[in-house]
């Protein structure tokens, strides 16, 4: 699985009528490259206000890119388009990363969990669980499948929950305080609570592809997977998923159902996340977006023709070169519907021309590349998004 790292770009409340403090915060990552530009200034460097913080100040429209580099392995680029009426941004970066991850709508109205970077002072929880199935302990997972197995799982100091899960059943420990002695004692699933059958309604799914449901739960300490549904053809609108059922969770805490549609060829994927809120949820999925590509200098550039969608409020273009190497280099960028309404644009593409990006960053379009265009929406309890991957063969 790749290794996510979340950070935030969050709106300070100091500033005038027309002018405004932007901080980014990127976790425990240091940047090789962070530099931003607002509409009516050249793109320089943000001030530092913390070990991996910055800030700077914008009359409303901004864009940031950051360059996260591991020598010798992988480079990922990043780049935000966006407005300080679009709000507080979270943003993913995938360094030192060897497969695909779930592209999912910048918002802060999203279940974002920062522990997901592995804080300063990571350790080895090490444990054993006698089914097989999932251990999750705070952001941390494995997954075995026999039975019993051992893991041990990278995590900071520090208290989380622990989610133990199997097909059937799963187990919550709360406040486990994890300290450079811990070993988390022998986990029997079959002392939890057992899951329940959830009906779940999906419209416009792939007619050629699958779908596949996956139950998140979320405590205060802990976010897991606990269960999945995967349903080889989609034939059919409902589909049943397991669940933890109430008398399991706290009054705070929440269950997320993760919908995805994947084509056959795999080239489109419609995703949802909705919060598990009623009796019979029903998830519309969103279509794929249909765009055209070129080139803009150095970068490839994504074309489109209005309407791009009935509702969004954000796009992301992903490209990926060496694609069966461990570390693939990639540059992403994100723009939010306002900034590309302010700016009239129907095309994006990332900023290879910001001052100080290094050349040798660029993808390698000597070898086949990776392109996906994406177009999401997102509200306090659902997330949408759908996807459009194509490779380029060498030109």
């Amino acid at each position: 699985m790749r290794s996510i790292c979340a950070f935030a770009v969050v709106l300070a409340a100091c500033g005038d009528n027309t002018h405004h403090t932007v901080q980014v915060d990127f976790g425990f990552q240091q940047p090789t490259l962070v530099e931003f530009r607002g509409d009516t200034t050249a793109w320089r460097v943000p001030e530092k206000v913390g070990a991996s913080a910055f800030a700077f100040d914008v009359d409303d429209d901004y864009e940031l890119v950051a360059v996260f580099e591991v020598p010798g392995l992988g480079v990922d680029s990043y780049e935000l388009a966006a407005t300080y009426a679009d709000g507080d941004q979270w943003a993913t970066t995938a360094v030192m990363s060897n497969t695909s991850y779930d592209p999912w709508p910048v918002g802060r109205a999203l279940p974002v969990q920062t522990w997901l970077c592995l804080p300063l002072g990571t350790i080895g929880v090490p444990g054993t669980m006698l089914q097989a199935g999932r251990v999750a302990l705070g952001g941390a997972c494995q997954v075995g499948l026999s039975d019993p197995w051992s893991f041990r799982l990278d995590i900071g100091f520090g208290t989380y929950d622990l989610i133990a899960s199997t097909p059937s059943q799963v187990l919550i420990e709360r406040n486990v305080e994890v300290t450079a002695n811990t070993i988390v004692p022998t986990i029997d699933a079959s002392h939890g609570d057992t899951l329940v059958s959830q009906p779940v309604a999906v419209g416009n799914v792939d007619p050629t592809g699958s779908v596949q449901i996956d139950d998140e739960l979320f405590t205060t300490g802990c976010s897991s997977d606990v269960a999945s549904s995967y349903e080889p053809l989609a034939t059919g609108t409902r589909y049943a998923v397991p669940i933890v059922p109430a008398v399991a969770l706290q009054s705070s805490e929440q269950q997320w159902l993760d919908v995805k549609s994947t084509s056959n060829d795999l080239a489109t994927r419609r995703v949802a996340r909705v919060l598990l809120a009623s009796a019979t949820p029903v998830v519309y999925l969103p279509s794929p977006p249909v765009v055209s590509y070129g080139m803009q200098g150095e970068a490839d550039v994504a074309i489109w023709s209005p309407p791009l969608a009935p509702s969004y409020d954000l796009v992301e273009l992903d490209v990926s070169s060496e694609l069966d190497a461990l570390y693939p280099t990639s540059q992403h960028v994100t723009a939010t519907k306002q900034w590309l309404d302010d700016h009239d644009i129907d095309h994006l593409a990332f900023d290879t021309d910001a001052p100080g990006f290094d050349p040798s960053w660029s993808i390698d379009r000597t070898i086949p590349y990776q392109r996906t265009f994406s177009v999401g929406q997102s509200s306090i309890d659902a997330a949408y998004m759908a996807s459009a991957t194509s490779i380029v063969q060498p030109r």
